[in-house]
């Protein structure tokens, strides 16, 4: 069973100016973020382990005329390593973040 908390906003920061963002912090629903984090990995004993991790998507939307709305928007992720070991090989298992597996 996991758990995640959102935080959203969108607020015209000048006139035609909107600035958003959207945020969100999981502990077991990274599968909720762009489909690129897992939820959990499964210990040596065979309990899960939920796995942290947290998203933003910002942007901003600028009104230049009634016909004319111009935007850019920019999205990250984060996702906490989590690892164990094989009760049977001892080799280490559970997410990798590339460049820090052997």
């Amino acid at each position: 069973m996991g758990a995640g908390i959102p935080c959203n906003a969108g607020i015209e920061a000048i006139r035609h100016l909107t600035v958003l963002t959207n945020n969100f912090y999981t502990n077991g629903g990274g599968n909720f973020i762009f489909g690129e984090a897992p939820a959990l990995i499964i210990q040596g004993t065979g309990a899960p382990s939920p796995l942290p991790a947290a998203s933003t998507v910002d942007g901003l939307e600028y009104e230049a005329s009634p016909t004319w709305r111009l935007w850019t928007y920019y999205g990250a992720a984060w996702i906490d390593r989590i690892s164990t070991f094989d009760t049977v090989s001892q080799q280490p298992v559970g997410l990798r973040v590339y460049g820090l597996s052997r």
